[in-house]
C-alpha cells in the first residue's frame, strides 16, 4: 500500500528517462592522426535530434531502477499484510460512585486495575477500545488502539457523572467491536438489568458509608445584616451526626450539627450567617465520596420583580391583583416609574420606561368606559405554548368582553373571532391586553387567575438581564437573559477549568447542559457580569451501600472480536530506499565518466 497517493507522479520519470535515451547521440569515441583526413566542409550535423534504436546499456538500467526507488520512497511505500490481532473493548462506568475511597480500599484504582488486565490478557499485540460509560458516551482511546496507549487514557479518566442509562455507552462498543464480540463492562454494582450474553459484567465496588449535600439555597433575610442558608442532607449505612459548616474566606461563618437516620432520608436544616460579599462554602466533613460534601453558593443575584398599579385600575381589580402579587415570593410594589411590571387599563401609556411591561385590562382601544359587550362561557382558542398561559385551565370562566379593536396584537386568547387575551412588542418592553370587562366576569374567582399572575412574574424574572438562577446541578441548562445588553458586547464564558469561550446571542441564551462541576462566570469587556455553580446532586450514586465485587459470566461461546490490522513497513526501509538510491546514483555517475575516457 501507499501513504502519499501524488507521489505516482513521480513514476512518470521512468518513460522521461527511456525517451531520452531514444534520442541520445553518443559516439564511440575513435583515436584519428590530425584533423586534416577529415577536409569535410560540412562538419557540423545537421541540426535537431533523430529517433534511434535504443541501446541496451547498464546505465539505463541503474537510471531507470534510481527513479523507481526515490518514486517508491515518494509514495512511502508499505507493505500491505493484514494480520488478525486480539481487539478488546472496554466500557469503564464514569458516575461519581467509581470515586468512591476509605482507608482501605479505593474502587477508582481497583477500576484502572481491572481495565489492565483485561486488555493485557491477549498479549502485548492486542487493540484496545476504551469507553466511558454515560448518556453520553466519550471514546477515552481507540478505536482499535496499540495497548501502550491505554495508560494515558486511564491515568486522565475521571468519575465525576451522574447516575445514567449505560445502554448508549454498550451500543457504541458494539458499534465499534462488531455485532459478535464480547463487550467489557466496568463498573463498581451489580447491572439493574439484563444486558444480553455478550455483555460481560465487571463488579469492582465495595459498600461504604456515606453522607451528602443534597440541596443548598442561600438568600438575603428580612434583617439585611444576615443572611439565610438552608441545607438538605442524607447519610447512607451508619446513623449519626453529620457536621454542617458554612465559611468565607477561610473563616467559619456557622456551625451546626444534624442527626441522619443512615438510609437516605432527607433532613432539612436553616443556618443564619453574617451578611457576606462574595461566594460561601457549605461543606461536611470527609467521607468516602467527595464530590457530595461541599457547595459553593455565589451571592444571588437582585432578582426581584418590581410591580406599579395604575391608579386607574379599578379598585377590585387592583385588590385582587396586589393580594396575588404579594403571595409570590421576590416580588415587591413600588411607585418608581421603571418597575419591572406596571398593571393599568386601557392602552398603554406613551410615557412609559423602555424595559417595563405593561400588563391592561380593558378595551384595546380607549379607557375603561361603558363598551358594547359581549359574553364568552368557552371553548377558547389558547396558544398553550406560551409562557404566560402554560398550565392555565379556563374552564368554567364567564368571559366579557369588550368589542373593538385587537389588530396588530397577537392573539393568546380567542373565541371566534374576537381577540380576549393579546400581546404586543415595543422594542424591549411587552404589552399585554386582557379585553374584559372585570366587573362583569368571574375571571377573579377562576382557577386560573393566580396562575396566570404567577407565570406573568415569573417570564418578566426571565427578562431580568443575567442567569436565570445562582445554582445547578450537573445535566441542567443555564438562561441568560441578554435584554438591555448591545448585541456587539463580547461576553465570554469561563469554565472552572479556566477555559473560555466566546458567547453569542440576541435576547436569550441557553448554556448547557452542564458537563462538569464548579463555578462559572460570565464577562463582558473583561468585567464579571453574571455567575453562578454547578453542583452534584444524585442520591443514587450517593447511596454507596449497594456497592459490590463480583463476576457475572456471559455466554461461553462469546470470545474476544479479532480485528484486522495493517502491520506497517519497518520505518528502516525508507532508509534503505534512499541508500541504494544514492548508491546507483553514484555507479551510473562512475559508469558514464568511465566511457567516455575509453
Amino acid at each position: 500500500m501507499i501513504g502519499n497517493p501524488l507521489g505516482l507522479l513521480a513514476l512518470l520519470s521512468i518513460p522521461v528517462i527511456v525517451g531520452i535515451h531514444f534520442f541520445r547521440r553518443r559516439f564511440k569515441p575513435r583515436p584519428i592522426a590530425g584533423l586534416f583526413l577529415w577536409a569535410d566542409p560540412d562538419r557540423d550535423p545537421s541540426s535537431g535530434r533523430r529517433l534511434h534504436r535504443i541501446e541496451n546499456r547498464l546505465s539505463l538500467w541503474l537510471e531507470l531502477l534510481l527513479a523507481l526507488l526515490l518514486s517508491l520512497y515518494i509514495l512511502d511505500f508499505r507493505w500491505d499484510t493484514t494480520t488478525a490481532l486480539p481487539h478488546h473493548v472496554i466500557v469503564l462506568d464514569s458516575t461519581a460512585s467509581m470515586a468512591a475511597r476509605d482507608a482501605d480500599y479505593d474502587v477508582s484504582e481497583a477500576a484502572r486495575e481491572k481495565v489492565r488486565d483485561i486488555a493485557t490478557t491477549s498479549g502485548p499485540e492486542a487493540l484496545v477500545t476504551l469507553i466511558s460509560g454515560t448518556t453520553n458516551p466519550v471514546v477515552l482511546c481507540g478505536p482499535a488502539a496499540a495497548l501502550l496507549t491505554v495508560e494515558d487514557a486511564l491515568l486522565s479518566w475521571r468519575a465525576t457523572g451522574r447516575g445514567e442509562d449505560h445502554r448508549a455507552a454498550i451500543a457504541l462498543g458494539r458499534e465499534l467491536a462488531g455485532p459478535d464480540a464480547r463487550i467489557h463492562f466496568v463498573s463498581d454494582h451489580a447491572p439493574s438489568s439484563s444486558l444480553g450474553s455478550l455483555v460481560q459484567w465487571h463488579a469492582v465496588g465495595r459498600a461504604m458509608d456515606n453522607a451528602a449535600i443534597l440541596s443548598a439555597e442561600r438568600r438575603q433575610s428580612p434583617d439585611e445584616e444576615k443572611e439565610e442558608i438552608f441545607v438538605v442532607v442524607a447519610s447512607w449505612g451508619q446513623a449519626g451526626e453529620v457536621a454542617v459548616e458554612i465559611a468565607a474566606r477561610d473563616t467559619t461563618l456557622a456551625r451546626q450539627d444534624v442527626s441522619t437516620d443512615g438510609r437516605g432520608r432527607p433532613v432539612t436544616m436553616r443556618l443564619t450567617i453574617p451578611t457576606t460579599e462574595g461566594p460561601v462554602t457549605l461543606k461536611i466533613a470527609d467521607d468516602a465520596l467527595s464530590i457530595d460534601n461541599e457547595v459553593r453558593l455565589v451571592k444571588p443575584a437582585d432578582r426581584v420583580v418590581t410591580y406599579r398599579l395604575s391608579p386607574d385600575l379599578p379598585k377590585p381589580l387592583a385588590e385582587d391583583l396586589r393580594r396575588a402579587l404579594r403571595s409570590l415570593p421576590e416580588t415587591l410594589e413600588t411607585d418608581a416609574p421603571f418597575a419591572h411590571l406596571v398593571f393599568g387599563a386601557g392602552t398603554r401609556p406613551e410615557d412609559l420606561a423602555a424595559t417595563s411591561w405593561y400588563v391592561g385590562f380593558g378595551p384595546f382601544v380607549g379607557r375603561l368606559v361603558p363598551h358594547e359587550s359581549g359574553v364568552e362561557l368557552g371553548p377558547f382558542l389558547v396558544e398553550g405554548a406560551h409562557p404566560l398561559l402554560s398550565d392555565v385551565d379556563f374552564s368554567g370562566v364567564v368571559w366579557t368582553y369588550l368589542k373593538g379593536g385587537g389588530e396588530g396584537f397577537r392573539r393568546l386568547v380567542s373565541a371566534g373571532n374576537v381577540t380576549l387575551l393579546g400581546e404586543r412588542s415595543h422594542g424591549q418592553s411587552t404589552e399585554l391586553r386582557f379585553n374584559i370587562d372585570y366587573a362583569g366576569s368571574n375571571f377573579r374567582s377562576a382557577i386560573c387567575f393566580p396562575i396566570i399572575v404567577f407565570n406573568l412574574v415569573h417570564a418578566r424574572q426571565l427578562e431580568i438581564p443575567g442567569c436565570s438562577r445562582d445554582l445547578a446541578s450537573l445535566g441542567e441548562t443555564i438562561s441568560v437573559s441578554l435584554v438591555g445588553v448591545d448585541s456587539g458586547t463580547a461576553l465570554q464564558l469561563i469554565d472552572p477549568q479556566g477555559n473560555s469561550r466566546p458567547l453569542f446571542g440576541k435576547r436569550r441564551l441557553e448554556i448547557g447542559p452542564m458537563r462538569s462541576t464548579g463555578y462559572y462566570r460570565i464577562e463582558n469587556a473583561g468585567e464579571p457580569w453574571a455567575e453562578w455553580e454547578v453542583r452534584f446532586r444524585d442520591p443514587e450514586e450517593s447511596n454507596l451501600t449497594n456497592l459490590s465485587t463480583r463476576e457475572f459470566a456471559v455466554d461461553d461461546d462469546a470470545g474476544v472480536q479479532k480485528t484486522e490490522s495493517d502491520v506497517l513497513i519497518d520505518p528502516r526501509l525508507h532508509f534503505t530506499l534512499l541508500f541504494a538510491g544514492l548508491a546507483l546514483f553514484v555507479a551510473n555517475a562512475l559508469f558514464i565518466k568511465k566511457g567516455r575516457t575509453q
